[in-house]
C-alpha cells in the first residue's frame, strides 16, 4: 500500500518539478562604480552569472540546512564582473535538498516549494551614492537545458535547448516568462559561514572494457563522491546514457544495489562539433563509468555519437588543511 501510495504521488508530481530553469534581469549603470557584493540564495542550488562569466567556485551552494528554521546566502565580491552601461545577472536553479522529487533512485521525499531565488546586488559608486539590484517582478524565466534534475536520482541534459547569451546584456527575451514571486520560506536567512564544497580534483580513465559495440566501462581508478565529465561528438538528437557506480556485476555492466530505482544521467547531443558536460545538481559516489550509446575515441561512431575523453570529477569541502598524521602503520597513513 505505501509503495503505491508513493507512486500516485509521484505519478502527480507536475513535470516542471523536475526540471531546472534559469533566471535573467539586465540593468543599466550610468554612474562609476567603486564596489559590488552579490548576495544570493537560490534554493535548492544555484549557478550564477554576470555578463555570462560564471561566480564563484561553489558546487551546490548554498549548503544543505533544514529549510524550515535556516537559510543560507552566499557573498560574493563582483567588482571586476560589472561594466559601466548595460549589465546582466543570469541565475540557474536546481532541486537539490529543497524540492526531493522520485522518477528514479531517492532516499526520501519532500518539497519545501518550487526552486526560489532570492538576490540583491548592492552597488557602491565613486560618488558614494548607492544602488540595489533586487530579485523582483521585473525577471525573466525560461526552462533550462536541464530537462531533469534530482539530488539522489541523477540529471538529464538537452543541448539543443541551450540559449546562447542567455546570461549576458542585449538578450532577446522576448519568448521569456515573468517570474512568479513566491512566499518565503519559514527559516532564518544567514550568511553561510561554512566552507564551501568544490570540486578538489579529477580523475582520467585507467582502464576500458567494451561491452559491446554500445556499451563501455570506464574504470577511473579511485572510488569518490562527485560526478563524470564528457567530452563528445555527437548529431542532433543523439542520446547517450552514463551510469555510474562503486562495483561491477559478474558480467562487467555497473551494479548500484538492490533498490530497483536507477540513478544515471542522460545527454542529448546538439549536433555542433565537440560538445563538453558535467552535472551540476546531482552527484553519486563511484569508481566505474558505464556509457550507452556511444562509440569510444578510435573504435568511432559508425552513425553514433563518440566518446572522445572522459573525467571523473571529486567534490569536497574546500576547508583548509588543520593538522597532519603519520604513524608506523600504513593503514592509519592512509
Amino acid at each position: 500500500f505505501k509503495k503505491a501510495k508513493r507512486d500516485s504521488i509521484i505519478a502527480a508530481v507536475d513535470s516542471l518539478a523536475y526540471r531546472s530553469i534559469m533566471l535573467r534581469n539586465e540593468f543599466k549603470t550610468e554612474k562609476q562604480i567603486k564596489s559590488a557584493k552579490v548576495y544570493v540564495s537560490g534554493l535548492g542550488h544555484y549557478k550564477l552569472s554576470i555578463n555570462g562569466e560564471n561566480i564563484g567556485n561553489s558546487e551546490f551552494a548554498p549548503l544543505w540546512t533544514d529549510y524550515d528554521k535556516t537559510l543560507y546566502y552566499n557573498i560574493y565580491d563582483v567588482t571586476s564582473e560589472l561594466q559601466n552601461g548595460e549589465n546582466a545577472i543570469g541565475v540557474m536553479l536546481g532541486n537539490g535538498m529543497y524540492n526531493v522529487i522520485g522518477g528514479r533512485y531517492s532516499k526520501f521525499f519532500v518539497s519545501f516549494g518550487p526552486p526560489t531565488l532570492f538576490l540583491q546586488l548592492r552597488l557602491t559608486y565613486e560618488d558614494g551614492s548607492k544602488e540595489t539590484i533586487t530579485s523582483d517582478e521585473s525577471w525573466k524565466y525560461s526552462k533550462s537545458p536541464i530537462t531533469f534534475n534530482t539530488l539522489f536520482g541523477g540529471e538529464d541534459y538537452d543541448a539543443r535547448m541551450q540559449q546562447p547569451g542567455w546570461d549576458k546584456p542585449g538578450f532577446n527575451e522576448s519568448s521569456w516568462k515573468e517570474v512568479v514571486i513566491q512566499d518565503p520560506p519559514k527559516g532564518q536567512l544567514r550568511p553561510q559561514t561554512a566552507p564551501d564544497i568544490e570540486i578538489s580534483g579529477n580523475y582520467e580513465v585507467q582502464e576500458v572494457n567494451k561491452i559491446d559495440d554500445t556499451t563501455y566501462v570506464f574504470n577511473m581508478g579511485q572510488n569518490l563522491s562527485g560526478f563524470p565529465k564528457i567530452k563528445a561528438r555527437g548529431q542532433r538528437g543523439d542520446k547517450i546514457r552514463i551510469w555510474v557506480g562503486e562495483k561491477l556485476q559478474e558480467d562487467g555492466t555497473i551494479a548500484q544495489g538492490g533498490s530497483g530505482k536507477p540513478y544515471y544521467y542522460e545527454y542529448t547531443f546538439k549536433g555542433d562539433g565537440i560538445e563538453e558536460w558535467r552535472p551540476y545538481f546531482s552527484y553519486y559516489g563511484f569508481q566505474y563509468v558505464q556509457i550507452e550509446g556511444a562509440g569510444y575515441k578510435e573504435e568511432g561512431s559508425e552513425g553514433r555519437p563518440v566518446i572522445l575523453d572522459l573525467q571523473s570529477l571529486f567534490i569536497h569541502n574546500s576547508a583548509g588543511e588543520a593538522g597532519t598524521f603519520e604513524s608506523s602503520n600504513e593503514i592509519f597513513n592512509q
